[in-house]
C-alpha cells in the first residue's frame, strides 16, 4: 500500500499485524491495523483489502469453505447431511 501512489500519501503508518484475533472452526482471524491521516480510514480500508488478498492468492493462503458430505447409499446421513446445510444457509429452508 506504500508503493501505491494515491494510498501512500495517506498512510502515517505501515500495515502491520496487530493480533490474532481467534481460532476458529475454518480458519484464524488476523487483527491487522494501521495509521492513516484524518479522514483516510475508509478509504484506505476499502482499498486494502482487494490487495490483502492478493497476497494471500499470490502466496498460495486459500481461505476456508466449509463443506458438507453426503453419504449416498445412508438416507439417515442424508437427512442429517441436508439439516446441516439448511441450518447453515437458513435462508434457502424457505
Amino acid at each position: 500500500m506504500t508503493e501505491d501512489p494515491e494510498l501512500a500519501p495517506m498512510i502515517i503508518e505501515p500495515l502491520k499485524m496487530n493480533a490474532v484475533g481467534e481460532f476458529g472452526t475454518y480458519g484464524i482471524q488476523l487483527k491487522l491495523k494501521t495509521t492513516t491521516k484524518p479522514g483516510a480510514q475508509s478509504t484506505v480500508r476499502r482499498r486494502a483489502y482487494p490487495l490483502i488478498k492478493r497476497a494471500f492468492d499470490e502466496n498460495g493462503i486459500e481461505f476456508a469453505h466449509p463443506t458438507v458430505k453426503v453419504s449416498e447409499g445412508d438416507p439417515k446421513a442424508k437427512a442429517a447431511g441436508l439439516q446441516q446445510v439448511l441450518n447453515a444457509n437458513p435462508e434457502q429452508s424457505s
